[in-house]
């Protein structure tokens, strides 16, 4: 994955709920904004049994940066 010159990361802290909000929260911004969205490997915590390739229908799988 290449990173474009602009983009937004989000900081995620908290539990699983304050984080998906964080996250959607970075997506309608990325958005808003037409900046790439990136999500650092490091700043997750993701239970085992949480996929991140099932999202909701109409938002892309996230890919995190190594």
């Amino acid at each position: 994955m290449v990173l474009e010159k602009n983009f937004i990361s989000p900081r995620l802290q908290g539990r699983t709920g304050n984080m998906m909000f964080q996250v959607a929260h970075a997506y309608a911004k990325s958005l808003e904004y037409n900046r790439q969205l990136v999500i650092l490997k490091e700043s997750l915590t993701v239970p085992k049994n949480i996929s991140l390739d099932v999202l909701p229908e109409g938002i892309p799988p996230l890919k995190p940066v190594v």
